[in-house]
């Protein structure tokens, strides 16, 4: 017997709304997780948001700190950037795809579902 669905939505995007103008390439924190725009949206204006699947991000690392490569990756919002740290209640994103010293200034990430 074959389940009686609709598919609403696929792939790996997630419907946004956002209050204000979202321009393109930004991380939204989403509480638990980051996701992000691929195009600007503007302010009350539904549209979608990348949260996971093959997509590799390359964004700012915060300060001096290491991320090796395979460790989880979190949005810091109050600095704007990338960290391998949680102090706050950052948000994850994923793993990171290529070690990046404590002088690299940009982190590659493997962005995962949470």
């Amino acid at each position: 017997m074959a389940l009686n669905a609709t598919v609403v939505r696929y792939g790996n995007t997630i419907p946004y709304t956002p209050v204000g103008d979202t321009a393109a390439g930004v991380a939204v924190d989403l509480g638990t997780f980051a996701a992000f725009t691929t195009h600007p949206i503007a302010a009350n204006t539904l549209g979608d948001l990348i949260c996971w699947d093959s997509v590799t991000l390359r964004g700012t690392k915060k300060g001096s700190e290491a991320i090796g490569q395979g460790d989880p990756v979190y949005y810091d919002a109050g600095t704007d950037s990338f960290t391998g740290n949680i102090s706050y209640s950052e948000a994850f994103v994923g793993y990171c795809a290529t070690a990046a010293g404590s002088s690299d200034t940009t982190v590659d990430v493997k962005v995962a579902s949470p």
